[in-house]
């Protein structure tokens, strides 16, 4: 399974009702909640820090993810998990 991008990596979440299964994801589904609420009144400036933010997030705690491995591995059936950049980087797999 592969995971491509902080959007995607949001769907995974909240698909898989790991909102809240640790202070890392948790960080990140509220910044995109957050991004989300913004409106075409903020500048474009402060809607790409924003996301910025949460992308930063997003790679943060799949690159420290170790204690996540368990958890992400049991929401699918494929033997590796992959999550990439937003710009096809990949930031780290896990295996069973």
């Amino acid at each position: 399974m592969e995971i491509r991008g902080t959007g995607s990596f949001l769907h995974f979440i909240r698909s898989n009702g790991l909102t809240g299964s640790s202070p890392e994801i948790n960080a990140f589904v509220v910044c995109m909640e957050e991004y989300d609420r913004l409106c075409a009144c903020d500048s474009p400036e402060y809607r790409e820090s924003k996301y910025n933010q949460c992308r930063g997030l997003f790679e943060s705690s799949i690159s420290r993810g170790d204690g996540l491995k368990s958890i992400f591995l049991s929401k699918t059936n494929s033997i590796k998990i992959s999550f990439y950049t937003d710009h096809n980087r990949l930031i780290r797999s896990f295996s069973r």
